[in-house]
């Protein structure tokens, strides 16, 4: 580029329009696509940098108010990942096509490459408000993530969600009930649950009582319970859990590859049975406050008693009974595992504290961060 423009004529003496012309003469086509050569081979050669994951805020995802919400649900099939999403507007102002997806991968959590993950995207099903889709890639033998990048086209505002690859993961089940695919590991009670397997499938029942998460700071942890199988069975294709408790399906019984999930009642992650509020209040009261709520068959009149005695107050009864299970459920929705979310170490802080400022991960651990501010 530099020797291009240094053989540019002088473009001195405007007046004179024929001398202007002769010396504009050199900005031929020709000339023209020499310089966009030069100048595009220019930008190649700066390598494109993008924002490593382990740097980024992913605080939107424990965001009930965030704009979007996107879910992914990778299965293998057959050496191939097929990745089944649905992204969803949550504003008005924005209707879900402003919003792009973007695949990429990423070799570990500092990679800053934003490199185009190469695959077929194809959208099942567009409302004014959602998409669901179904992004297929190839698999691969090493650890990897496959990021999807969301922008929404109006504002700019970026939102990166992403899943590991690795040898067990992802499962190569798909599992889905009449309310759809299931993403947030627990299906209800009572409900049919449709596995995309046409092989023999092996079914294990554990109604194991797990506990909820102790203090940070608690000196003891009890440990892990070594899970029994309370009951066992096969299928092929559905079946209905008839019994609450976690279930672990597999093709394989010699192998760790598996899908698990929680049956639950029908209103989980809602809690809506007496019976039922008085667990996750243990964050919260005292040992004989705890006893007393936990009553076998205690009558909501009675519950209400101890929760007024708590607060002194009918408004602030009202009131912490409101935020706390509105945060109950949403630890419910973003933590369930093998347990309840509510009950995890997770779930434990997002309940008591609520939704975090700013939240980094690493390929192993979680940071949270809160600002100062009143909960």
């Amino acid at each position: 580029m530099i020797s291009l423009l240094s053989n540019t004529p002088s473009l001195r003496g405007r007046n004179d329009r024929s001398n202007l012309k002769e010396k504009l003469s050199w900005f031929s086509p020709v000339a023209f696509m020499q310089l966009f050569i030069v100048l595009t081979m220019g930008l190649l050669a700066i390598p494109v940098q993008g924002q490593s994951l382990n740097s980024m805020n992913f605080s939107y995802c424990y965001d009930a108010n965030n704009e979007i919400d996107f879910v992914m649900t990778p299965v293998l099939n057959n050496g191939n990942v097929r990745v089944y999403y649905q992204i969803t507007a949550n504003r008005k102002e924005f209707p879900v096509e402003v919003y792009k997806i973007t695949w990429q991968t990423r070799s570990d959590f500092n990679d800053k490459s934003e490199v185009a993950a190469v695959g077929r995207d194809s959208v099942l099903a567009k409302s004014v408000q959602a998409i669901d889709g179904i992004f297929t890639t190839k698999s691969a033998s090493q650890k990897w993530y496959l990021v999807a990048k969301v922008v929404n086209t109006t504002t700019q505002n970026t939102f990166h969600f992403f899943s590991p690859m690795d040898d067990l993961w992802p499962p190569n089940q798909l599992v889905s009930t009449a309310k759809g695919i299931v993403s947030g590991n627990y299906v209800s009670v009572g409900s049919s649950v449709k596995f995309s397997s046409d092989k023999k499938l092996y079914a294990y029942l554990y109604q194991e009582k797990f506990s909820a998460a102790l203090p940070p700071f608690a000196e003891s942890k009890p440990a892990d319970p070594f899970l029994i199988a309370d009951s066992s069975f096969s299928f092929s294709k559905e079946f209905t859990p008839t019994k609450a408790g976690l279930y672990l399906i597999q093709e394989d019984t010699t192998a760790a590859r598996g899908v698990a999930f929680l049956a639950t009642e029908s209103s989980y992650p809602k809690y809506t049975r007496v019976a039922l509020l008085a667990p996750p209040l243990v964050y919260i009261t005292t040992d004989d406050e705890y006893l007393r709520l936990s009553a076998p068959k205690i009558e909501k009149a009675a519950f209400d008693k101890v929760v007024l005695e708590i607060t002194n107050d009918k408004d602030r009864a009202r009131n912490l009974m409101r935020s706390y299970f509105q945060r109950v459920e949403l630890a419910n929705r973003y933590f369930t595992e093998y347990k309840e979310g509510w009950k995890t170490d997770r779930g434990m802080i997002y309940v008591i504290y609520g939704p975090p400022d700013e939240v980094s991960r690493a390929a192993t651990s979680e940071t949270w961060y809160y600002q100062g501010r009143k909960t």
